[in-house]
Parts: C-alpha cells; structure tokens; sequence
C-alpha cells in the first residue's frame, strides 16, 4: 500500500514522468485537466494505461459509481488507519517487552552483587511478584 499526498507530488510535465508510479499518481493527480493530447503521451509512456483511462471516465460520469468509488477509497482508509494503528501497538508491546527484559536482567545481576529485595525494587521499578514470577527472589 502507498500513501500519496498530491500536493507534495511535484512532477508538473508529462516528459519527467520516469517510474510507473510517477505516472499512476500524475495521472491521479491531474485527471480533471488532462488533454486528450497529454492521455496520449502518457498512453505513449504506459500503453497498458488504456483501461484505465476508460474505467476514469466511467467513473467520473456516472454519479452512482462515483459514490460507490468514494465508499470503497474510504473502507480503504480505515483499514490503513486500522492496521498503522495495530503496527503502533505493536511496536509499543515490543518496546515494554524489551524494557521488562531489561529491567529483569538488571535484577538479576543486583541479587548476584548482593542488593537487597527493597533495593532491586527501587532502582528497576519491578514488583516483588514479576521478581517472583522469573525466579529472581
């Protein structure tokens, strides 16, 4: 999945498009003011476009399939939504299991220097029971 956004897509004439996705997101980008002139130099560029250009014009003439796209690009968004969220869980989870990994290790190496229970709770901010539980105490 790729994320545009198209004011920051700077490519303003059709001989610089240099990657398909150059051409996917000027074309997305100007589709309104293309000329039948520019749809053929782009053709000339990517032939395989042509449907496209068809399914375009479709869409922007029948108002019924112009909602459905927009319903569909919206599902689209929150599902990317969903799943950048669910990625930023993830990483969070990652990060706290790495910091009480960490932090267990920590206590580990106090109780072999000979710091007491109190001490080992204090500085690594563990509980007695996760002490417990990964056979420190």
């Amino acid at each position: 999945m790729i994320y545009v956004e198209f004011p920051k897509f700077q490519i303003t004439e059709i001989e610089d498009l240099r990657t398909e996705a150059d051409i996917w997101f000027y074309l997305l980008k100007n589709i309104q003011t293309l000329t039948e002139q520019s749809r053929m130099e782009i053709l000339k560029k990517k032939p395989d476009l042509k449907n496209a250009f068809g399914v375009l014009e479709m869409y922007s003439s029948d108002p019924e399939k112009q909602r459905e796209f927009e319903e569909r690009l919206r599902a689209d968004e929150n599902y990317a939504y969903e799943l950048a969220v669910k990625y930023e869980k993830g990483i969070e989870k990652g990060i706290e299991k790495g910091e009480l990994r960490k932090s267990l290790e920590t206590a580990r190496k106090m109780k072999e220097e000979g710091f007491n229970l109190s001490q080992v709770i204090r500085i690594t901010d563990l509980t007695e029971e996760q002490l417990n539980e990964n056979g420190i105490v």
